[in-house]
């Protein structure tokens, strides 16, 4: 793949999660809404044009995303970002000296809110293991 492929799909991606990031603070802020009797996604227009988006940068809004996790699971995230990029749920159960299931538990709000990729299905699987017993 040439260099301005992977530039391009950089920041395809990078705007996907920006707009994600904001559309999730817009709608925890109640600004935007499903409207359940018209079936149909609405928004304060007034809310709307008073707030400045550009104001909302990336990190100002991953920040306070970041801050509606719970403290457990943002103690998890941090331990997995110092194994790198990508990490497996056997090395961060090892680190966090926790039992696959107590991870699977405490990564499943970071994964929600699309801070940390799934590379496969496999993550579900002590969720699914544990939650039979």
């Amino acid at each position: 793949m040439k260099s301005f492929q992977k530039l391009f799909m950089l920041s395809h991606l990078v705007i996907l999660f920006y707009l994600k990031q904001l559309l999730r603070s817009l709608y925890e802020d109640k600004v935007i809404y499903y409207d359940f009797e018209n079936l149909c996604w609405a928004w304060d227009s007034s809310h709307l044009h008073s707030i400045n988006i550009s104001d909302n940068s990336i990190l100002d809004i991953v920040i306070r995303n970041l801050k509606t996790l719970p403290q457990a699971a943002l103690e998890i995230i941090k331990l997995a970002s110092c194994l790198g990029n990508q990490f497996s749920h056997s090395l961060l159960s090892i680190v966090t000296s926790n039992s696959a299931a107590e991870v699977a538990e405490l990564m499943w709000p970071i994964l929600q809110s699309g801070y940390v990729i799934p590379l496969s299905e496999r993550y579900k699987m002590p969720l699914t293991f544990f939650a039979r017993f």
